[in-house]
This record gives C-alpha cells, structure tokens and sequence, in this order.
C-alpha cells in the first residue's frame, strides 16, 4: 500500500533570513547540504541564493530601501594661495551633503587614495 506524503508547504523567507543562512553556508566546514537539512530546506533553494547573494542581488532590507550610491564622488582641487607659500585644497562633496576639505602645501596623492579607501569609495 502506498503512504501519501502531504508536500512540504511553501514558505517565504525574509532577506534578512536568507543572507544569514548563506553566510553560514559559506563558512568553512559547512556544507549546502548540512545547511539545507538543519533549516529544512532544499539544498537547490540554498544554491539559488547563494548565486543571487554572490551576484549582489540578496540586498538586506535597509539596502533595498535606499537609493544606491554613487560609485564616484566629484572632487574638486583648487589652489586659492596668492603668496609665497601655495597650499592645495582638496574638497570632497558626500551624496549626504558632508563636505570633507584636506588643505595642504605638498599634496600626497598616497594619503588622499589612503583615505578616500577609508571611506570606502
């Protein structure tokens, strides 16, 4: 006699969910398949979001509620010194409205990359 199995119901997830089984699906010693039975999922599911996760597409809800960033940042470099010793002024607009001024009279393009990679641009 056969046994009917009732299917497994549908369930949804919420993003912040699956990022955090992706990740533990990424750690070491982990594998999709271990992942998958401890949340009871298919190891599939789990694969599907890893893809949309490493693809950026598994945004948090705080990501997916606002406007992305802009990947560049205008920067304008004046030099407003008259006298003997010249100063240059570096000035970096933030998309918030924050203005960031670096006045120097040797300009080091090291610690400007230094901290512009500080702020992650």
């Amino acid at each position: 006699m056969a046994q009917t199995l009732s299917k497994r119901e549908r369930r949804t997830w919420p993003v912040s969910e699956k990022r955090r089984i992706v990740e533990l699906s990424l750690q070491p010693n982990f594998s999709v398949n271990a992942i998958a039975k401890q949340f009871d999922l298919d190891a599939p599911t789990i694969s599907s979001w890893r893809t949309m996760y490493r693809n950026g597409k598994l945004q948090n809800e705080l990501q997916e509620q606002r406007e992305p960033l802009p990947k560049l940042l205008p920067v304008t470099i004046t030099d407003p010194a008259r006298g003997t010793a010249r100063k240059t002024v570096v000035r970096i607009n933030m998309p918030s409205g924050v203005s960031i001024v670096v006045e120097t009279e040797t300009p080091n393009l090291t610690e400007l990359g230094t901290l512009l990679a500080m702020m992650q641009i």
